[in-house]
Order: C-alpha cells, then structure tokens, then sequence
C-alpha cells in the first residue's frame, strides 16, 4: 500500500492542480459553521502508476483547523488555530471511500491554551519516539513550543522567533542516532519566506534557508520526505498552489 511520504498539508481554499512528482492524492473537504471560509485539506502520499482520488473525508465542528500531522496507523492530529486545541482523530479506511470525522467524535482534544486572542495555533508535528507534540503560536510573538502527549500535557517554549516574522509550519526531523539527540525541527515563516532549522531546545542550526517562491505566495506547510538512502530532502507548501522540494547536497 502507498506509504506516506510525511507530506500532510492543509490550505484554505481550493487545492490546486496535482504536482508532477506525486502520484497519488486524497483531498478532503472541510466545512465548519465557525468559519466563514470552507478549507480543504489536501494529503499528498506517495505511491506508483496514475493520481487517484482515494477518499474523501469530510471534517464537521472543527474551529479554524491549520495544521495535520501523522500520529500512527490511521490516526493523526489536527491542529485549530482559534481554538488553540490539538485534536486527535482516526481517519476510516481508504477502502471504505472517506467518511465524514465529526470533532467530537475526536479521540482526544488536547488544549494549548494558546488559541485567540493568545496569537492562534499553526502547524503541528509530532515526535513518536518522544510522544510529543511540537506546535507554533503564530504570532505576538511566534513562538515554537513542545507538549507530551500523555496527561498532565506538561508543555514548555523552546524558542521565541523573531527572525522571521509569523510561523506558519513545522517538521519533525528525526535523528540517525539513538534517542534525539540528532533530532531536528523545520520551521517555516510565511512572512519572510524562510526555513528555520533548530534543534528539539530550540537552537538555531546555521541560517535561514529563503525559499525560492514569489512575492506575493505564502509560504504555510513543510514536511521532511522519508530518510531514505541519499541527501535530505523536504517539501514546501506555498499558498496559493506552489509545491517546492528542497534537498541537501549529496
């Protein structure tokens, strides 16, 4: 079966045309009352032969949702951005076409306390080898902060960006080596079109990337590709339909 290519990315308004390089897709409209524009959400996954839609799951009661993030299986975390809440679902099987995920049927609904007035919660990522969550407060002022996933949720600020204007996504970057030490997070800026690099504390690793899109995208979603054999690789999704892949040097 394809396997995900850590590629989950949300975007208000239409999707736009399928990239090239992906061969496969599942869309999902979502439609909540407390939101005045329908967002659809758009998983890229990586597979062979032509693009197929797989299935179509339609989200009801969410607030404002931004960011999605695979937890396990066919489970994965939404993250809402005026409510400030994580929410966990579990996505029905591709087989059975979609299915509409009602917020409260969500299996868990972990509060940031982050929501507005506070600045609104961006991208979500998550580190299964930690069994946590690493969230972005977008703005006033950005902020890239951790959460264990477990009860009490203990969450601490790993770093207060101002380098670059509001954060829009982030990526879990695991490490080759034991524990996470090696760990890595990308962070990208929809305001100045850059790419941080940190480590799991906080620290920045070397400088920005700037992104090579134009003036007026908005740079919202970013995802490490699976660490395969060969350089690092990542993709950059920029509103309104721009999907970049970015990689190191071999």
């Amino acid at each position: 079966s394809p396997h995900i290519s850590a590629y989950l990315e949300a975007q208000m308004g239409e999707c736009g045309s399928i990239p090239p390089h992906i061969s496969s897709y599942l869309e999902a409209q979502i439609d909540s009352p407390a939101v005045a524009t329908s967002a659809r959400a758009c998983f890229f996954l990586q597979a062979t032969g032509e693009p197929a839609l797989a299935a179509v799951y339609p989200l009801t009661n969410f607030v404002d949702t931004e960011g999605v993030a695979l937890l396990r299986g066919r489970a994965v975390v939404l993250s809402e951005e005026r409510s400030g809440a994580l929410v966990e679902v579990t996505l029905p099987a591709v087989s059975s076409g979609g299915g509409v995920i009602d917020r409260a049927g969500a299996s868990k609904v972990h509060q940031t306390g982050y929501g507005d007035p506070s600045g609104g919660v961006e991208g979500v990522t998550y580190s299964p080898e930690e069994d946590a969550f690493y969230f972005l407060k977008e703005k006033a002022p950005s902020l890239v902060l951790r959460m264990d996933r477990q009860p009490p949720n203990a969450k601490r600020t790993l770093a207060t960006v101002t380098s670059v204007g509001d954060v829009a996504g982030i990526s879990h970057v695991p490490g080759a080596g034991p524990g996470t030490d090696g760990d890595r997070l990308l962070v990208i800026s929809d305001k100045s079109k850059q790419v941080l690099l940190m480590r799991p504390d906080g620290t920045l690793v070397g400088p920005p990337l700037a992104l090579s899109v134009p003036s007026k995208s908005k740079p919202e979603g970013i995802s490490i590709l699976p660490l395969d054999a060969g350089p690092v690789c990542f993709l950059t999704f920029s509103e309104p339909a721009i999907l970049q892949k970015y990689c190191g040097p071999e």
